[in-house]
């Protein structure tokens, strides 16, 4: 007896969930799952020879102490390395903040919003403040329309970085750790670098203060290891075959993730960048790049800070303390206008 078509999609969709919670079982069976991270025993080497790497290539001295894993040598095709150069001058009490804000090729209405908006290219007391936009590169289905809009925006605006990589979610880790690279080569005088996706909203006034803050606990703004931003703890891998966030146990054989920040912003200082990057070249990739900044982070023992006024679900009822904060979907510049008005006293408090 023919069975229907319904009956049959059924079946279909019966055996196919069978499949993947057989799939599941031989996952955990072949692992040996622990409940908590543990640094030492994953994602080698550890950290006491990644510090003593660190000094070492800090100090120019090669080692062959373990092989480096990762290269991150995609090519950048725009690589704006004018942005930092000789029409910086800073005197000994300037602070250079860099904005790296990760937007995705096709953003240009996002990308023009922000330059008009929080993301203007300015200063404010002592703090000079400087933008770039790292981007994947252009698709190969419209590459040629693509390459001709990208290069009238950068010949316009010239703050944008583009390397050679599909520019796609599980590539997230490669344009953070190419960014990385890029203020290492091309902007080391940038003492804190905040990285931003371009759905955010960030308050330079807000920033500005919590450096101060920084700044005056601190003796040298070149020692400072900062990671900080919105802390996330006590969160698990995701272990469903069909979500865009699964993680097999193969990949990841622990049941909690350690503390991580999310990687919508956050803020690290260039002496806390240049130990992570380090370890990075000796650290294996993981899909997620929040995670993998924490991983960099543990290696090279570097805390990260929590801060409440980085928001990561949406925009808070409260504008007068928040430094960045996601929910910047539909982007036009009358909404940024109005939130920007609404952060104007906070504004005053710093340019008054």
């Amino acid at each position: 007896m023919a069975l229907s078509v319904s009956t049959r999609t059924l079946y279909v969709s019966l055996c196919l969930m069978c499949l993947i919670m057989f799939a599941d079982i031989i996952d955990i069976l072949t692992t040996n799952p622990s409940i908590q991270f543990a640094e030492e025993q994953f994602f080698s080497p550890n950290s006491s020879v990644i510090n003593k790497i660190v000094t070492f290539r800090r100090n120019n001295i090669h080692t062959n102490m373990v092989p480096e894993v990762n290269f991150w040598n995609k090519t950048y095709i725009m690589k704006c390395e004018r942005k930092c150069g000789e029409n910086i001058n800073l005197r000994e009490n300037q602070v250079l903040v860099m904005f790296m804000i990760k937007s995705a090729i096709n953003n240009f209405e996002k990308r023009d919003a922000l330059r008009r908006t929080w993301a203007e290219e300015k200063q404010i007391d002592n703090f000079i403040l400087k933008r770039t936009f790292i981007l994947g590169a252009c698709d190969y289905s419209n590459v040629i329309e693509c390459r001709r809009k990208l290069d009238t925006e950068s010949d316009l605006n010239n703050d944008l970085i583009e390397v050679d990589f599909k520019d796609a979610y599980y590539n997230n880790t490669l344009k953070t750790m190419h960014a990385f690279k890029w203020i290492i080569t091309y902007c080391p005088q940038a003492s804190f670098v905040l990285f931003v996706d371009d759905d955010y909203y960030v308050s330079p006034a807000n920033l500005i203060r919590f450096l101060k803050q920084i700044l005056y606990l601190n003796k040298s703004k070149d020692q400072i290891k900062l990671y900080a931003g919105f802390v996330q703890r006590n969160v698990s891998p995701i272990r469903d075959r069909t979500s865009k966030w699964y993680v097999s146990w193969q990949d990841y054989p622990y049941s909690v993730y350690p503390p991580f920040i999310n990687a919508g912003a956050y803020l690290i200082s260039q002496s806390a960048l240049l130990d992570m990057y380090y370890a990075s070249l000796y650290v294996k990739r993981f899909l997620f790049d929040d995670v993998y900044v924490s991983f960099l982070a543990s290696k090279v023992s570097i805390e990260a800070t929590h801060n409440d006024n980085f928001h990561r679900l949406s925009m808070p009822a409260n504008y007068s303390s928040v430094i960045a904060s996601h929910g910047i979907q539909k982007f036009d510049c009358k909404r940024i206008k109005s939130k920007l008005m609404r952060m104007s006293r906070a504004l005053r408090l710093i340019t008054d």
